[in-house]
């Protein structure tokens, strides 16, 4: 187990030599921006999920253009930016749609839903607790 540790504190501290570095890839990035997510620093989570976000598109690669909008989506959830979350997640629900992967289109179908009911009875916007948020782990 301690073995285990210490090899993920290494992978950990290459992560972010390869993000200083220019050499990141789109997982790092989704890593880096939920580490900062459930910590509470919510400028630097969106600051990661654009740059995954950038990188997947950049790499054509859907899904992680698919993750990254669906979590930065949640994190402007926890911000209050109903609209913005609303927007991106809407993205993201096509996106997971047009990859066949019906389970995250669901949950996401859901959530846009739950969204809209919130934007009725506070049309001002509410935030949602973080302990409540949908982040997609799947490439972390």
């Amino acid at each position: 187990t301690h073995r285990v540790s210490i090899a993920s504190f290494r992978e950990f501290i290459q992560i972010g030599v390869n993000i200083a570095q220019g050499q990141a890839k789109v997982d790092d990035y989704l890593l880096f921006a939920y580490l900062n997510a459930v910590d509470g620093n919510f400028t630097k989570a969106v600051n990661h999920y654009s740059q995954a976000l950038d990188l997947a598109v950049k790499n054509n690669d859907i899904e992680g253009q698919a993750i990254a909008r669906n979590n930065m989506g949640e994190v402007f959830l926890t911000t209050g930016n109903l609209k913005e979350a609303i927007f991106i997640l809407t993205l993201a629900r096509d996106m997971y749609q047009s990859l066949g992967n019906d389970q995250r289109f669901g949950e996401v179908k859901q959530r846009l839903a739950e969204i809209g009911s919130l934007l009725k009875v506070s049309p001002s916007g509410s935030k949602i607790e973080l302990s409540k948020l949908q982040f997609d782990l799947s490439r972390i």
